[in-house]
């Protein structure tokens, strides 16, 4: 598992002790929705997963975009209140790994420096969250598909081999 960031440490000592889940999922499968996940860290180790909700007429928006490399906080105290969302994976396969937050709260007793690390996985996650919900609070229509393209962007930039665009 590649580890890329300082603050996922903590998730490479939880796996060298087992205290994880592997999962690989293909493409447009559902990884789960948010009612069935408790209290789990979720890294992606590679591939991206799409957050998805419905509203209440059966309208479709896509919340957040989750690359490899990144980690997802979920605990029955945080979003899981607010609206119902699901994963999907994007590619033909994304691979991720779950961590149980129980287990995670014991590592953190006994190792009180990796606090720092798991204090940083919520920062990223709300991070996540803030700036979609930024996105989604600007009043036109317009501003909001321009904002989204740029995240697009920002994530997916591909250059082509022929013309170097």
């Amino acid at each position: 598992m590649d580890l890329k960031f300082p603050s996922l440490k903590l998730l490479a000592y939880m796996k060298e002790l087992g205290l994880y889940t592997k999962h690989q999922f293909h493409q447009n499968k559902t990884v789960y929705r948010n009612t069935n996940a408790k209290n789990k860290i979720i890294y992606i180790a590679n591939g991206t997963l799409k957050a998805y909700s419905f509203d209440e007429d059966g309208g479709f928006a896509i919340l957040f975009l989750l690359n490899a490399g990144q980690t997802f906080i979920e605990d029955k105290t945080s979003v899981r209140e607010f609206y119902n969302y699901y994963l999907e994976s994007i590619p033909s396969k994304t691979t991720v790994y779950i961590f149980d937050l129980t287990d995670t709260h014991k590592i953190l007793s006994k190792n009180p420096g990796f606090r720092q690390d798991f204090y940083r996985i919520w920062i990223e996650k709300y991070n996540l969250l803030d700036k979609r919900i930024r996105v989604i609070h600007q009043k036109s229509i317009q501003t909001r598909l321009i904002q989204v393209l740029l995240e697009f962007q920002e994530n997916y930039v591909y250059t082509c081999p022929d013309t170097k665009d």
